[in-house]
């Protein structure tokens, strides 16, 4: 029966003619004014989004629908110095809800991105976030028993990387070192939010070698150290290493084609004996297709294991994702996208009993939305977006309907 009403979904959806206002992010970025400050430009802009979701807290029973008005004002400081460039970013999101005050929220973002060019064989690049953001009720830790926080959980995350390249752009072999880091620090003091901290280090290698005018092949190897800061069991920690080893091929093979693909192996081992090991096959694959210049197809997929929000060891992912962009006119421009996803919450099979059973959340998704550019500085979007979550576990199936309408002002 939801499979069927997902499916009733999928065909209104293509039928409608939207777009998702942050689709084009980059082609928007570069129609924005902005002001001269003497070798600097200043960019801000504001967007304001009025919406209405009928399942605020993503929950199988009573479900608690809300207004709400999101507003967040962005300014990007960009600078370029020939072949080396600058940009520095904050925005701040506040979102209120008429019906549910407990939801409100205000997220602080700062981010950098740094390209530095020693010589034609050497460059350098950094690309680092601070976040200061929240996780909605009913997402994440809080998914099925979103009703009983009083507000959305809140946390620091900081994410850096820096990246070295060595080979020109023409070379025949190119190779990148990455270096990143990425913390996470939840508010509270309780055991609940204390075992949610932790830090990771990622050390990885990309190297290319062109085999054709417009097609590379790639072998992508990198490794992860991942440390919490508390366990309630000293001896039944969650830290562990991660290794990973992709092959795989990027492409431009026409004007109307890129895209890459990448197979390979990932292993997770704990540092706790208490805790089961995985090896499993990745997989990373995109691929952009434009027959013509107003019509693009995008279609993607990976998997990935993410760490546990509060039951299992961790979470296998399987995420498949297809996106449909039309430019009916100069001014109006539509999208469709597809998304479903697979999570697997694997047990510790170590030390469960016999019939324990992972858990296993299906998840679908669409969205639909138009943009209209009413002038080169005023954007008008409709959106409307559907979520339905099936799991093995009763407790935990949602669906959620979300109308928005939204503009986007700049200079």
């Amino acid at each position: 029966m939801r499979l069927n009403l997902v499916k009733a979904h999928v065909v209104l959806c293509s039928l409608m003619f939207l777009t998702i206002p942050w689709a084009n992010a980059a082609d928007q970025q570069d129609k924005k004014g902005n002001i001269d400050l003497g070798g600097f430009l200043f960019t801000p802009s504001l967007d304001i989004e009025q919406r209405y979701d009928d399942n605020l807290l993503r929950e199988s029973g009573d479900k608690l629908d809300s207004w709400g008005t999101l507003v967040t004002p962005t300014f990007v400081l960009r600078n370029n110095y020939g072949i080396n460039d600058m940009l520095l970013g904050y925005s701040l999101k506040r979102g209120n809800y008429y019906s549910s005050d407990a939801d409100n929220f205000t997220d602080h973002r700062l981010w950098t991105q740094l390209g530095y060019q020693l010589n034609t064989r050497h460059r350098l690049m950094l690309d680092a976030e601070y976040l200061d953001g929240h996780d909605a009720r009913g997402t994440r830790y809080s998914i099925g028993h979103g009703d009983e926080l009083l507000e959305p959980d809140q946390f620091k995350d900081t994410d850096m990387e820096l990246t070295y390249r060595y080979g020109g752009e023409t070379a025949t072999g190119k190779i990148d070192l990455r270096y990143r880091y990425k913390g996470v620090n939840y508010d509270g003091n309780s055991v609940d939010y204390l075992e949610r901290d932790r830090d990771t280090h990622i050390l990885g290698s990309t190297f290319y070698y062109q085999v054709a005018p417009n097609t590379d092949l790639l072998f992508d190897i990198s490794t992860a150290e991942i440390n919490y800061d508390f366990a309630l069991e000293e001896r039944n920690r969650l830290d562990s290493t991660e290794q990973k080893a992709l092959i795989g091929v990027r492409w431009e093979s026409t004007e109307a084609t890129t895209g890459f693909a990448k197979i390979g192996m990932r292993r997770k081992d704990f540092d706790s004996d208490q805790r089961e090991n995985y090896d499993g096959f990745d997989w990373e694959v995109g691929v952009l297709w434009q027959p013509v210049n107003y019509s693009q197809f995008e279609i993607s997929t990976m998997s990935d294991i993410k760490e546990t929000d509060g039951q299992g060891n961790f979470i296998e992912k399987r995420d498949y994702q297809l996106s449909w962009q039309y430019d009916w006119t100069g001014r109006f421009n539509s999208e469709l996208e597809l998304l479903y996803q697979d999570d697997t919450y694997a047990t510790n099979a170590l030390i469960v009993d016999e019939v324990a059973v992972d858990r296993e959340d299906r998840n679908w998704g669409s969205k639909l939305a138009a943009n209209y550019q009413f002038r080169r500085w005023l954007l008008f979007s409709i959106a409307y977006r559907y979520d339905q979550r099936n799991s093995n576990l009763n407790n935990l199936d949602f669906d959620r309907n979300l109308f928005s309408i939204s503009l986007q002002a700049s200079l």
